[in-house]
């Protein structure tokens, strides 16, 4: 008997009076006055995640709920409504369960405060989200959120005011205003009421640069691309040349020369140049006997030196000069036999360098304009030193440093310019260097550059020389792939 007794006492539930965590608590409503046709929220305990288990009224008037969950209920006070207690109806039934047994009745009902209409007031403002949550002096974002006020708001980052673009009951577009980059708080002013929104970061607004270039892509053929930086390092955005100027394939490198307002690029063995301002024809000056040219560069002299692939001499990369106007002799500076896969070249005009690298040896060069006759190709860095996939190279002399684009690894590698010591990784996410193939920097301000290669959403981005502060500079580029920069 003893077995069978404990045996039916296992069996039998627990008995939970739902009354113990079922009871609604009305805590408050924030605000607790002002004028109808506003949001109000609720705060409180054991409410609703469904919409369809609450319902609100404000004497006689039903009460629309727009937002609950078990803490908080968002409602939305109607046209013609007048000063009463707000009242609360819930439909829900007691849970079942096979552990327990349910007694009691959760609560039904419940009464919360008066809400005073006073036509004359002005709402209190209610935000929701930011978007984005930073950016930088002249970049518009989007507060979005309920009761904001035309004419009565303002916007505050940090104690600067900043220019409302756009304002509906619902969301606020704002320009950000000058003001030190940084962390600061994003605050609305509105009647009586001053509404935090938290922390907004403000970028580095990108100074230095005045000209972007890039090589890029509608989808179908190239595109030389020019972007103008203006006082905020916003980005005006032009296609220099396209198909309808007989751009015909995917481009790869581009140079600008400034000085001679001309720039330069790769369509596959062929170097074209056009004007810096997109006007007159282009113009083939060049034409390599291999298949491929990988990069180029320019010295002072308007010189254009190229990485070229060989199919005469299977295997064999080679380092090229010429004339920018395509006149006179080319001369073959460097030859590197056995390596497949010439890589990304830089040019330091200052002190008559050559730099550049290789994708299947994986290795950093650096040559002379003198050629291999008077310097033998350096090696600098190599899988040995970390290195998986080099695509390119910027050079920063005056602080004997270069910067490895590393597709292998994802990453961005500093090292010195003489390639002793190790490589510093630098802090840059993976997801912002996708398929990019080529890095530029600004020594005066030490950022560096890159393009994003992506079909909708390419970008030029840049970042601090110690990996920092990464953002984008250009936006909405198709597949840019090679830039350079106008100081």
């Amino acid at each position: 008997m003893a077995t069978v007794f404990t045996l039916l006492a296992g069996c039998r539930k627990n008995v939970v009076d739902v009354r113990d965590f079922g009871k609604v608590i009305i805590d408050s409503i924030s605000p607790g006055s002002g004028p109808s046709g506003m949001h109000i929220i609720v705060y409180g305990n054991n409410f609703s995640y469904k919409l369809s288990e609450v319902k609100a009224r404000l004497n006689n008037l039903d009460v629309e709920i727009i937002q609950t969950s078990p803490r908080r209920m968002m409602l939305y006070i109607p046209e013609g409504a007048t000063t009463g207690k707000l009242h609360f109806i819930f439909d829900r039934k007691n849970p079942t369960n096979d552990k327990y047994d349910y007694s009691g009745q959760m609560d039904t009902a419940a009464e919360g405060p008066d809400f005073i209409i006073d036509e004359a007031l002005i709402p209190a403002p209610i935000t929701e989200k930011v978007e984005p949550a930073e950016g930088k002096a002249g970049d518009v974002i989007t507060i979005k959120g309920y009761n904001f006020s035309d004419g009565n708001c303002k916007v505050l980052f940090g104690t600067e005011e900043a220019i409302i673009t756009e304002i509906t009951p619902t969301q606020i577009k704002v320009r950000i205003p000058k003001t030190t980059p940084g962390t600061v708080s994003l605050s609305i002013q509105q009647g009586r009421y001053t509404v935090n929104t938290g922390n907004f970061i403000i970028q580095e607004t990108p100074a230095g640069v005045k000209e972007i270039y890039w090589v890029g892509s509608d989808g179908i053929t190239g595109t030389i691309n020019k972007a103008v930086i203006d006082e905020f390092g916003n980005a005006v955005n032009q296609v220099l040349y396209g198909a309808a100027d007989g751009v015909v394939n995917t481009t790869f490198g581009m140079v600008a020369d400034e000085e001679n307002g001309f720039i330069y690029w790769i369509d596959f063995n062929n170097v074209y140049r056009g004007n810096t301002d997109g006007s007159g024809p282009m113009t083939l000056i060049y034409t390599d006997p291999g298949p491929i040219i990988a990069d180029m560069g320019i010295d002072k002299n308007g010189r254009v030196y190229i990485s070229a692939w060989s199919s005469t001499v299977p295997g064999n990369h080679s380092i090229k000069r010429f004339n920018g106007d395509g006149t006179g002799a080319v001369e073959e500076l460097y030859q590197l036999p056995g390596e497949p896969m010439a890589g990304g070249l830089k040019v330091d005009a200052v002190n008559h360098k050559i730099y550049w690298t290789t994708y299947m040896t994986l290795m950093v060069f650096e040559g002379s304009f003198d050629g291999e006759s008077v310097q033998p190709a350096k090696v600098l860095f190599d899988g040995s030193d970390g290195v998986a996939s080099p695509a390119n190279i910027a050079l920063d002399p005056a602080a004997g440093h270069l910067y490895i684009m590393d597709n292998g690894h994802g990453a961005i590698f500093k090292g010195a310019l003489d390639g002793s010591g190790s490589l510093e990784r630098l802090s840059v996410p993976g997801t912002d260097i996708i398929g990019a193939s080529d890095i530029e920097i600004d020594p005066v301000n030490h950022y560096l550059y890159w393009p994003l290669y992506d079909y909708n959403n390419g970008a030029v981005m840049r970042c601090k020389s110690d990996g920092s502060g990464v953002q984008r500079v250009v936006n909405n580029i198709r597949y840019a792939s090679f830039l350079d920069l106008v100081l």
